[in-house]
C-alpha cells in the first residue's frame, strides 16, 4: 500500500505527540547546526513507516503518527478492517508491571498503540472492572474513512462480550 501514501506527510509538530525530542531528531532533517527545525520539518508516510520498521524502539510512535496523520487527513479514503473483534473484549492476554505494578490486571487494548486509535474513533472501549465488559465512550471519529469490524465464533469468546458490543 506503499503507493497509496505516495505524497502525503506528517509534520514534526505532529508527529511529536507520538514520538520523544530525541526521537524527532533521529527521524527528521536536521538543519547545519545539527539542530531539527520541529516546525519547517515534515517526513512522508512511507518514510516515517520505513524508520519505524527499521527500529523497535521507534516503531510504537512512527505507527501512531502514521495511524494519526490517516485518521485526520481529508486527501484519500482510509478504511481500517478488524477482524475477530469480539476477541479484544474478551478477558484480557497482555500484562505488564508499567500498566500495574502487581500485574494482576490485563492491560484493555484500547491503551495499545495498535488499537487506540480505531477504538477511539469508534467510540468503544474495555471497562476495567473486574467485569471488562465494554462501553460506548465519546468517539473521535475519522475525517475520511471507514472502519469494519468482523466478529467471530471460531474463538472461545464469552457470550456477554460479544452480546454487549
Amino acid at each position: 500500500h506503499g503507493d497509496d501514501l505516495e505524497g502525503m506527510a506528517i509534520d514534526a509538530q505532529q508527529a511529536a505527540q507520538y514520538l520523544t525530542v530525541d526521537e524527532l531528531h533521529r527521524i527528521f532533517p536536521q538543519e547545519g547546526d545539527g539542530e531539527a527545525d520541529v516546525a519547517a520539518n515534515s517526513i512522508s508516510l512511507v518514510d516515517l513507516l520505513k524508520a519505524g520498521s527499521e527500529s523497535t524502539s521507534l516503531s510504537s510512535g512512527c505507527y501512531a503518527a502514521v495511524v494519526d496523520a490517516l485518521m485526520n487527513q481529508t486527501e484519500k479514503t482510509f478504511v481500517a478492517v478488524v477482524d475477530g473483534f469480539n476477541c479484544y473484549f474478551d478477558h484480557g492476554h497482555y500484562f505488564h508491571e508499567a500498566y500495574d505494578p502487581d500485574v494482576n490486571k490485563a492491560i484493555p487494548f484500547q491503551k495499545t498503540t495498535l488499537l487506540k486509535p480505531l477504538l477511539e474513533a469508534m467510540g468503544v472501549e474495555k471497562t476495567e472492572t473486574r467485569k471488562g465488559l465494554c462501553r460506548a465512550v465519546e468517539s473521535k471519529p475519522m475525517k475520511r474513512g471507514a472502519i469494519v469490524v468482523g466478529t467471530t465464533e471460531s474463538h472461545s469468546v464469552a457470550r456477554k462480550f460479544t452480546d454487549t458490543l
